[in-house]
């Protein structure tokens, strides 16, 4: 069983400005926390579809089972996206389906 990190790091700077309850909601959901672990590792923007794909891996499922990935990409753009947006954690373009850690 992999181990997932949860801790972000220092120079994650959006979630700097975060009360601990705002920090606690974003945290509190094991999606976005993996969420927050695949732009951990970028400094670039990346596709609604890559991070999907992350997220699946991290889930243990198949990355390459498009289904998977696409249920994936529905609830990230619908519920967590959103929600971390609004926060100001990353900018999501809905119209393009870019995000920017």
């Amino acid at each position: 069983m992999s181990q997932i990190t949860t801790e972000l790091r220092p120079d994650f700077a959006a979630t700097a400005d975060l009360t601990e309850s705002e920090l606690f909601g974003v945290l509190s959901e094991r999606r976005r926390r993996l969420l927050l672990d695949v732009l951990d590792e970028r400094t670039t923007p990346l596709g609604l579809r890559e991070l999907a794909t992350g997220i699946v891996a991290r889930e243990g499922g198949d990355p390459d089972d498009i289904e998977a990935v696409r249920a994936v990409e529905i609830v990230l753009h619908h519920k967590h996206l959103p929600k971390l947006n609004a926060l100001d954690v990353l900018d999501y373009d809905r119209d393009e389906k870019q995000i920017t850690p």
